[in-house]
């Protein structure tokens, strides 16, 4: 079997699920015995449609992550200025308990 890493961390979860569809795509081109008069071509096709297929998904997954990502800025952004108000109430709040 092959090992190909595509980055460091190698428990990345894209990293090994494209590492694993790359080695089952290495693996399956040797199970195919090519023998002169085949055409070679029509492999290469194969390969081409898997490799856009899985580039496919990346770009799925890539909007996704990019959507989660604004998402979190977005609530994240949300959640502090809730906090400021929060924060000032209680000022003010305080600040009537101490003036009457």
């Amino acid at each position: 079997m092959f090992t190909i890493f595509f980055c460091q961390c190698r428990v990345c979860s894209l990293c090994m699920l494209l590492q694993s569809k790359v080695e089952q795509i290495l693996y399956d081109a040797l199970e195919v015995s090519f023998s002169f008069d085949q055409d070679i071509d029509e492999f290469w096709e194969y390969l081409k449609n898997e490799l856009s297929t899985e580039e496919a998904k990346n770009a799925k997954i890539t909007d996704e992550i990019e959507g989660l990502s604004r998402e979190y800025v977005e609530d994240y952004s949300k959640l502090v200025n809730g906090i400021e108000g929060l924060s000032c109430s209680l000022e003010l709040i305080e600040s009537q308990v101490w003036t009457h």
